[in-house]
């Protein structure tokens, strides 16, 4: 698998190694979803154009998930397997054919892992979201708990996220260096950045999952530069002293915050003048080839996610005195933002 050096990589370079390799992986999970959908006879009941509830109807989903059936429909429409014509109907592609499909398996394995290919194209990753149009329980529900931590340390250590993840890293941390980790997770992004700001420096890690936390705590022991605080970040960290952190970085979680603006204006506050704070892998509104299937992915997943636009997160942050820099990139709908706080003489710590 091919690794990003960020530290020498040009200003502006997308990373095409990681957004190829990502995109091959969400194009074998619609193929899994398609699977599904033909398993289960949805694509039978699409011989004929049909609505979204004449659909609902016919497969006896509850009309409470036509919202979510729509967004499957839509999802099965960008894979190729369904048109949808103008009048509202969706109805299958009569060119489409998956013995036509052709999965690069080399990238599949720099994304998901070469252990994790055949359980990927094979599995039952899809299944739940076609199964929930029968269900008013939700059964993609995946919080912050113990209870999904099987389910969220295998996905933070995909190697398309750690990619992303050691990205934001690079990006805001050197040697003796003070940074911020906010929604930190179990712990996986705290002990890269305590490796690389070394024992000269000191990392602390910001959570709001109490079962997150504890993970953080025990990973990261015996690491004397390494602290965790338990926060919930939509009521801001009043505790993070002024100009203090170097770097910050916030990965995989700024699209889970409603007020962003107070996130922005606690992030300005305690970055040091000149610091960098990267928002690495940020589901945003930006059409991709992933799109729908991350909104449907999304929809029905807990807690709820809010996918930003990200003019306005620009905007928003240049607000707060912080600089959109050209050093971020792409995977999909996913963006890495990176911004620049000025620089002046920082008071002393």
């Amino acid at each position: 698998m091919t690794q990003i050096d960020v530290s020498t990589a040009p200003a502006g370079e997308p990373y095409p190694e990681i957004e190829r390799a990502y995109l091959e992986y969400r194009k074998a999970c619609y193929y899994t979803l398609y699977r599904h959908a033909r398993h289960r006879e949805l694509l039978a009941a699409l011989r004929r154009p049909a609505t979204v509830r004449e659909v609902g109807m016919e497969m006896g989903f509850l009309p409470e998930r036509d919202d979510v059936l729509e967004l499957l429909l839509e999802a099965l429409v960008r894979f190729g397997a369904l048109l949808h014509d103008e009048s509202g109907r969706y109805r299958l592609n009569p060119y489409f054919s998956d013995d036509a499909l052709d999965l690069d398996r080399d990238l599949l394995a720099a994304a998901a892992g070469r252990d994790r290919v055949e359980a990927l194209l094979h599995g039952q990753s899809y299944a739940g979201i076609v199964d929930a149009l029968y269900a008013s329980d939700n059964r993609v529900a995946s919080d912050f708990s113990g209870r999904n931590r099987d389910l969220w340390n295998e996905f933070l250590q995909l190697p398309f996220y750690i990619q992303a993840r050691q990205a934001a890293v690079g990006l805001v941390a050197s040697p003796g260096a003070t940074v911020c980790d906010l929604a930190c997770g179990p712990g996986f992004g705290l002990l890269e950045l305590a490796e690389k700001v070394g024992e000269e420096g000191a990392v602390v890690g910001v959570e709001v999952s109490p079962d997150f936390v504890s993970d953080s705590i025990e990973r990261a022991a015996g690491l004397p530069n390494a602290y965790v605080a338990y926060a919930n970040l939509e009521h801001g960290v009043p505790f993070l002293r002024d100009d203090y952190f170097d770097g910050i970085t916030m990965v995989g979680a700024l699209h889970f915050i409603r007020d962003r603006d107070r996130l922005l204006d606690d992030v300005a506050r305690i970055l040091a003048p000149g610091g960098t704070f990267c928002a690495a892998y940020t589901l945003t509104t930006t059409d991709s080839y992933d799109a729908e299937l991350m909104r449907l992915r999304f929809s029905l997943r807990e807690p709820a996610s809010y996918p930003i636009d990200p003019d306005e997160l620009v905007a928003a942050a240049e607000r707060h005195g912080l600089r959109h820099s050209t050093k971020g990139f792409r995977m999909g709908c996913f963006i890495t933002f990176v911004f620049d706080k000025a620089s002046e003489e920082a008071p002393a710590r």
